[in-house]
């Protein structure tokens, strides 16, 4: 899955991928630190590097509402027709 995104970003000429981690995924319960299958942190950094990408990572602790489709991002789509 990765490849195919990181080999479309360099495609389109990005040198950079920017995402946020949230914690609790990766410690779904306390002290217990889940990083297999799709949390796989380190193959993920691994895979952008070998593309020739950065990564900018912010941490968080929690998936922050305002980053998913809320009612702050509707107002837009709904007037660009997204």
């Amino acid at each position: 899955m990765w490849d195919d995104i990181f080999n479309k970003a360099r495609q389109e000429g990005l040198n950079l991928i920017q995402t946020y981690i949230f914690w609790n995924f990766h410690e779904r319960e306390e002290g217990v630190y889940y990083f297999d299958e799709r949390a796989d942190l380190e193959l993920f950094l691994q895979k952008a590097a070998d593309h020739g990408l950065f990564v900018n990572c912010k941490y968080l602790p929690i998936k922050y509402h305002s980053l998913t489709y809320n009612s702050a991002i509707r107002p837009l789509c709904r007037r660009r027709q997204v």
